[in-house]
């Protein structure tokens, strides 16, 4: 897989380079049957260093976000200068047992990190 794009002025890069897949693999679903069962209680932390080649500057990056839920939360930063942007999450799944009941909140909050996880971050040739 990619992480970067180049093309004409601008880089474009994946905010990560990899995903969680908790949404994939838990929360597809628009409704649950049974309960989401987890081997236990997990964390899930990434750390990425982009550095900004000579002559680009940033013209998009995502917003730093957090989303929380006594079971489940999750959060995500961009930190910057004019050498580097660091990507850090940090995701932290604190019950094994969503219930039926909590899906649809387990549901957005696997959506949350799907779409963070997937954001891009833009540089721009001065």
């Amino acid at each position: 897989k990619n992480f970067a794009y180049h093309g004409g002025n601008e880089i474009i890069l994946k905010s990560f380079i990899f995903s969680s897949d908790i949404y994939k693999n838990f929360a597809l679903n628009k409704k649950r049957i049974s309960p989401v069962i987890f081997i236990g209680k997990s964390k899930i932390n990434m750390s990425i260093k982009y550095y900004i080649p000579e002559g680009y500057r940033i013209y998009y990056m995502p917003k730093n976000k957090k989303i929380y839920n006594k079971n489940f939360n999750a959060e995500f930063n961009y930190i910057f200068n004019k050498k580097y942007i660091k990507v850090t999450s940090a995701i932290n799944i604190n019950n094994y047992y969503i219930n039926k009941k909590d899906y649809p909140e387990f549901r957005k909050f696997a959506r949350f990190i799907n779409r963070k996880e997937h954001e891009k971050i833009v540089l721009v040739k001065d």
